[in-house]
């Protein structure tokens, strides 16, 4: 959620991303078809990307699966504006067995982002139209009357919604990092970074950290302080200080090339600006109480980043026909890739 990343980094980041692309080529897990053991397409599989024209601009989507008659799930990226689409399937690939994978770079992210998109068209209600037609589209085209959703920190956000609104099409919402009042997890978050700096008496950042009045939706400068810090001090990623190497595998693939690495930057900062302030806004316990879908919540023990302790509140709050949440104790921010193979193994006992 809001990962913002510091030119210097963006700049090694791109440079180190074009040698992987180099060097990883013969090995992207992405676009491959699935063939039998003498090399034969598997007849029901589908292995493809394209471009689906959603709310009137083009945006790109990946499809994946070893039988494209299992249940269709979506994953809804984080973010704003970072696909993750190629890091989730990195660590998740073996879901392709059980489920038809559908990867979407949202409007305005990676893949998707372009600079004739209208400012104006950034805004959640668009999002969740543009899921609309998604979804009316994968079910015509694969013949389902429901999908699975799952959706990670700002895909959460629009994972909720979509279910509140459109239950019918919806056989399971699946929630990690999950969003649930962002002004209180904010000032939570804040509060605990500002707590560790003065436990580490960490001079710079007291100092930074002392200069921000309040958490808010439009000071951007602040956010990434404060997530600057957050990070370094474990209370967004559990015992891990860095999102480099992930952001490396997410970047060393051949869905993007050089332009497109460019775009995925530009893409989050584009979406950031436009979209903070709204998901700053957001309160579920205030706008939803019930969903008519089952629920799962995936929630990182140690997230203090976007609170599992709210998104467990909520959780309790919540009625739903029938709900569970799982606890990753290993987990901050994002159990999918920090604890992969029981986050894999879980999705599997919800199917």
């Amino acid at each position: 959620m809001a990962h913002i990343i510091s030119i210097g980094l963006v700049i090694f980041i791109i440079l180190s991303s074009v040698v992987a692309l180099i060097l990883l080529a013969k090995k992207n897990p992405l676009t491959h078809p699935f063939v039998e053991s003498h090399g034969k397409i598997i007849k029901e599989s589908i292995a493809e990307q394209l471009f689906l024209p959603l709310g009137g601009t083009k945006q790109w989507i990946s499809l994946r699966g070893i039988n494209k008659n299992n249940p269709i799930l979506i994953f809804l990226h984080g973010g704003p504006g970072i696909s993750l689409h190629a890091l989730f399937r990195y660590f998740h690939h073996d879901l392709e067995n059980h489920f038809l994978i559908v990867g979407w770079d949202q409007r305005g992210t990676g893949k998707s982002y372009n600079s004739s998109i209208p400012p104006s068209s950034m805004n959640i209600d668009t999002f969740i139209s543009d899921l609309k037609q998604l979804v009316d589209y994968l079910k015509k085209r694969f013949n389902k009357n429901k999908v699975y959703i799952l959706g990670e920190s700002w895909g959460s956000l629009l994972g909720i919604l979509y279910s509140y609104k459109y239950p019918e099409d919806v056989a399971a919402y699946i929630g990690t990092g999950q969003i649930t009042n962002m002004k209180e997890s904010e000032k939570i978050s804040f509060e605990f970074t500002l707590s560790e700096a003065k436990k580490r008496k960490n001079k710079k950042a007291i100092t930074e950290l002392s200069k921000i009045q309040q958490p808010s939706g439009t000071n951007l400068k602040d956010l990434a302080i404060q997530r600057k810090w957050l990070l370094k001090f474990g209370g967004a990623l559990y015992k891990k200080t860095s999102y480099l190497p992930w952001i490396l595998k997410l970047l060393s693939t051949k869905k993007y090339s050089c332009i497109d690495v460019i775009n995925y930057f530009r893409g989050q900062r584009f979406s950031l600006k436009f979209l903070w302030k709204q998901i700053f806004e957001t309160n579920f316990f205030k706008q939803i109480s019930k969903l008519n879908v089952p629920v799962y919540f995936l929630l990182g023990k140690h997230d203090n980043q976007v609170s599992s302790h709210l998104a467990q509140k909520y959780f309790n709050f919540l009625k739903a026909p029938k709900k569970k949440l799982i606890w990753f104790e290993n987990s901050g921010h994002n159990p999918m890739f920090e604890e992969p193979e029981k986050f894999n193994n879980t999705i599997l006992k919800i199917l």
